[in-house]
């Protein structure tokens, strides 16, 4: 599951090229994909192909290894620099995230997505 911090990023800017035109975003990502294989090299074609098709977005991405990801995480909650985006699966791997109200609610846009992910990962809200 991917995840959005409440800290959000400063790297907006304004492009100056043309005026109203699209701001050029730059957001953090960490992820734990560094095993080679055949999924995690998917899921880094698919930032590079979101770049290219989303020009004014650009994704830094951190890969961070498996038996130090966690760790990471939860320092980086603690002290209050939690990149923009980052994998995490829900459960017992999120509350502590949910309960320090470093995750950013999407309660109110999950309706954009209904025709984009597949029934079995859309979570029931109430």
């Amino acid at each position: 599951m991917l995840t959005v911090t409440a800290c959000g990023n400063n790297g907006a800017e304004k492009s100056p090229s043309q005026p109203g035109a699209a701001e050029n975003v730059t957001l953090t990502m960490e992820y734990n994909w560094s095993t080679p294989n055949v999924d995690n090299q998917l899921y880094k074609e698919r930032i590079q192909k979101f770049m290219e098709q989303n020009p004014n977005i650009k994704i830094e991405a951190q890969d961070i290894p498996s038996a130090q990801y966690r760790t990471k995480l939860r320092t980086e909650a603690a002290g209050n620099s939690m990149p923009d985006m980052f994998i995490l699966y829900p459960g017992i791997d999120m509350d502590p995230f949910i309960d320090a109200g470093v995750l950013m609610p999407i309660d109110e846009i999950m309706d954009t997505w209904k025709n984009i992910l597949p029934r079995r990962h859309w979570p029931d809200i109430t």
